[in-house]
């Protein structure tokens, strides 16, 4: 019996085939020191997990700058309604300590405390709850409608604008 040529080249290219379909291109991609399949795979998660995380960074700076930008907005809404905000650094120290909200609309300040105890009385006899806040200079204030957030400061004040006993020369004392 003679094998030919043609046969053992036919051996040799089924042979080659069922490497082929054994091994799919890696192992091609393997010989031409090219990243095989696995490798590709393992880089494709890596990156769809880098941006990802870079998508989550950019989304936190937008939800950041759209509220520094509603911090603003409110703050101008404020001061064209030409309510005053007052810092906490001209209350007295003990009475800073005392109040538990960053933010209150105050309605009265009196040289007499009895005067602002009985505007106290008018706000919570209205369902408001006051507090009275003393500043260094002997004043005492009449401070209602306590909130963290800016966007209830100004809420409030739409909300007090239909109430007799407030006056419109309100202010907002910033707590913090």
């Amino acid at each position: 019996m003679h094998i030919g040529k043609g046969h053992i080249f036919g051996q040799a290219a089924a042979m080659l085939m069922l490497v082929f379909l054994a091994s799919g291109c890696d192992f091609f991609r393997k010989l031409a020191g090219r990243p095989d399949s696995a490798y590709i795979e393992a880089k494709r998660l890596y990156i769809e997990q880098q941006e990802a995380e870079h998508r989550s960074r950019v989304d936190s700076v937008r939800e950041l700058s759209s509220s520094i930008a509603d911090s603003l907005s409110l703050l101008d809404s404020i001061r064209i309604g030409r309510k005053a905000v007052i810092e906490k650094r001209q209350l007295v120290s003990d009475g800073v300590q005392k109040l538990g909200a960053r933010y209150y609309i105050i309605i009265g300040s009196f040289s007499k405390e009895s005067n602002a105890q009985k505007l106290a009385e008018t706000a919570r006899s209205n369902g408001l709850e006051p507090s009275l806040i003393r500043y260094k200079n002997g004043f005492t204030a009449v401070g209602i409608c306590p909130c963290n957030r800016l966007s209830e400061v100004l809420a409030a004040l739409d909300g007090l604008n239909g109430l007799s006993f407030v006056p419109k020369g309100v202010w907002v004392l910033d707590n913090e």
